[in-house]
């Protein structure tokens, strides 16, 4: 296998939206080989794995529970002893009224010394589901309203200390669910307690296949980062078009910046053969976007099951600056495959809904 990745700063342009690019610095180098890369200027702190302490409790209760994050109340109500297995026999009845109150989580948190250093903090919830309101040593900073979405909060310096409490009340979904349908003058067909108008999954309002467990909690992690100087907020791949010969590649990219830089951009991309260009990266102050294309002769294409190898590339953006030692880094998983809408009549003899390679429809 012989996959060449190219980059010609002459032939092919790089775009940008407000910010300054005098030229390019682009290492494409073979996966095995090993680099060294300067102190970080990005500090992330998980606030849900093994070692947090997260509590919770029924609103109005004064005493608090254990709880696993990421995790649900059913499941810590069921770790705590408070209700039995509700997939067991009809115990689902016995559950029902959980959905019914408001639930707290709560942890106590130092922070690390060196994210204290940082200039720029910002909180990632990546699942709560789903009304909730978010509370910063009693600062209210959240209010969330859909399990399916990450929320990034900014806060300022003055709101984090050295030990802090993260309080997050779960409010009822039946009832924020009911509030939203009351608010039209006429029903939704099939809507049951206004589950119509919640962003939650509806499996668990009940189906024919499973119990209603209408729950709440927080279901993925949650992070808070740190920064100065600048910050690698966003970094993926996109597939433009792809051939056996080639595949054109855009590497986006989102910075944000407290001052100008000067960067010495790297891509690291898994292949045997490589050409590179060696140039500089231009920064300015704010938040910027950029796409940097690149190429890679005969790409592996990703297939989906059944047709072939679902191959994904890795690949690692890398970019540093001697003065002040400063690094921005970001690892990437993705696959080469593009896709589109064919619109075919579909013949009265032959009237497939299904399509097939010889007679697609979509």
């Amino acid at each position: 296998m012989n996959i060449l990745a190219q980059l010609n700063p002459k032939s092919i342009p790089v775009q940008s939206k407000n910010f300054t690019i005098q030229s390019i610095f682009l290492f494409l180098i073979i996966s095995s080989l090993t680099y060294s890369l300067a102190f970080s200027q990005t500090v992330t702190f998980q606030l849900t794995d093994v070692y947090a302490n997260w509590q919770f409790r029924k609103a109005g209760d004064s005493s608090w529970l254990q709880a696993k994050v990421p995790g649900t109340v059913h499941t810590d109500l069921m770790r705590n002893q408070i209700i039995q297995d509700p997939y067991f026999g009809d115990r689902e009845k016995e559950v029902q009224w959980i959905e019914n109150n408001d639930w707290e989580y709560q942890t106590n948190f130092e922070c690390p010394a060196e994210l204290l250093t940082k200039n720029n903090f910002e909180f990632q919830f990546n699942g709560l589901d789903t009304y909730a309101d978010v509370y910063l040593n009693d600062s209210l900073i959240l209010q969330s309203e859909n399990m399916f979405r990450t929320y990034k909060v900014r806060i300022d310096k003055s709101q984090l200390l050295y030990n802090n409490i993260l309080t997050i009340r779960f409010h009822s979904p039946v009832k924020r669910g009911k509030e939203a349908a009351s608010l039209l003058s006429f029903p939704i067909a099939g809507d049951v307690d206004g589950k119509a108008f919640t962003r939650k999954a509806q499996y668990q309002y009940g189906w024919d296949w499973g119990p209603r467990l209408l729950t709440s909690g927080i279901w993925q992690s949650i992070t808070l980062t740190g920064w100065s100087t600048i910050n690698l907020r966003d970094a993926y791949v996109v597939t433009k078009s792809v051939s056996d010969e080639k595949a054109i590649l855009d590497l986006k990219l989102t910075i944000e910046s407290e001052t100008s830089l000067e960067l010495l951009p790297q891509i690291l991309v898994e292949t045997e053969s490589v050409q590179y260009v060696l140039s500089k990266l231009q920064i300015k102050p704010g938040l910027q976007e950029y796409i940097i294309p690149f190429e890679i002769n005969h790409p592996i294409r990703w297939n989906c099951n059944g047709m072939g190898i679902p191959y994904l590339y890795n690949i690692e953006f890398a970019a540093t600056t001697s003065q002040p030692s400063i690094t921005l880094s970001r690892k990437i998983r993705f696959g080469i495959r593009t896709i589109e809408v064919v619109q075919e009549k579909i013949h009265l003899d032959n009237p497939s809904i299904s399509g097939s390679m010889d007679n697609p429809f979509l």
